[in-house]
Formats: C-alpha cells, structure tokens, sequence
C-alpha cells in the first residue's frame, strides 16, 4: 500500500512539473511584449533584456498600469544587456508590474500577468 502511495505521488508530481510552461516578455521599443499574460500556477515567466538600455522588473500594487511598488513585491535589480530575471508563479491571482529603471514606467513600460482565469471584474484579484 505504501509503494503505491508514493508511486502515485511521484507520477502526480512529475505530471505536475511536466506541464508547467516558460514565456518570455521581451522589451520592444520601451515597451513590455506581450503586455498582458495568462499563465496556469506553476508556470515561469522571464524576461530576458536583449536590448542596450538597463531594465528592472518591479511588481506594482493592484491596477493595470500602476507605476508604484507593491510593498514586499519582487524586484529584480537592474539587468543588464544579456541578462534575464524570471519568476515561478504557483498560484491563481493578477500580478502587475513594470520597468523600475528612470521614467520607463511613465512611459508605458508595464504589464500583467494572469495567472490562472482571469476575473470577472477588473477588481477583482484572487487569492
């Protein structure tokens, strides 16, 4: 009985790790592509910087298009040319974030990410 317990876990598990996805969100002309993101938990997202200009990917407190730090959100640092940030999201809700270098953010360089379904009003954010 316990062998097949665990074989059952461990089939479950790697069944699990088997279906999670990595997307990229680039930066294109100051701009985050794709700028919205449905995603399923488990699910990694990185933005790699391919450009000449430093980016940091900063989470923002709720709204689209919000340019203000979430407290105790992530922030990746500045990256550099070449240099990428990425994030595993294990459960359903809406992340929002933007570029935290200079005025990027001002500027439109935001986005969000909606893990698991989307809600059905804008306010709306699961836990």
């Amino acid at each position: 009985m316990l062998f097949y317990i665990t074989t059952v876990t461990i089939i479950a598990l790697a069944a699990a790790t088997m279906a999670a996805k990595t997307y990229d969100v680039n930066v294109v002309n100051g701009l985050f592509s794709p700028q919205e993101l449905d995603i399923q938990p488990g699910d990694t997202v990185r933005w790699p910087n391919n450009d000449g200009a430093n980016h940091a990917i900063v989470e923002t407190v709720a709204g689209a298009r919000s340019c203000n730090n979430k407290a105790g959100g992530f922030n990746s640092g500045t990256k550099t040319k070449g240099q990428a940030y990425q994030r595993t999201f294990p459960k359903n809700t809406v992340v929002n974030y933007k570029d935290g270098v200079g005025a990027n953010c001002i500027n439109g360089a935001t986005g969000t990410i909606y893990v698991g379904p989307r809600p059905t009003r804008p306010s709306e954010t699961p836990t």
